[in-house]
């Protein structure tokens, strides 16, 4: 179940666009993500929401979801949303722009600041560095 509006809950001046981009993507809630990472994970109850991108596939296996790497993705978002929008429901993206994660679904780019197509979000011109595919 991916979503195309920014996760309740989210909270644009704090480090978690990791925990945003998996409640997007994956349909659990930003405090189920939290408080699973907080307990499997070792974070403190200070920690805010700051992920790695082998972080974010730890909790996509352990939730039996599926979870492709997009090797060689690069790019600008933009050219990365118009190559692979996944239109079907059940699958969507977690994408690395710099140091920032953003969920893909639908065509939608979503963060915890806004959710807008990738031509008007705020990232569109941001390089990719990494990119999933993560399939329910």
């Amino acid at each position: 179940m991916t979503q195309t509006e920014v996760p309740a809950g989210a909270v644009a001046t704090t480090p978690n666009c990791g925990v945003v981009a998996l409640a997007a993507t994956t349909g659990h809630t930003i405090s189920d993500i939290t408080r699973w990472y907080r307990r499997s994970a070792g974070k403190s109850a200070r920690w805010q929401g700051r992920l790695r991108f082998v972080e974010l596939r730890q909790f996509i296996l352990k939730h039996r979801m599926g979870w492709r790497a997009i090797p060689g993705a690069c790019g600008t978002l933009k050219t990365f949303v118009d190559q692979h929008t996944a239109t079907s429901t059940g699958r969507g993206y977690i994408v690395r722009v710099g140091g920032h994660f953003v969920a893909v679904t639908r065509g939608q780019v979503i963060d915890q600041m806004q959710s807008a197509p990738a031509s008007e979000h705020w990232a569109s011109n941001k390089r990719v560095s990494h990119a999933a595919e993560i399939v329910l």
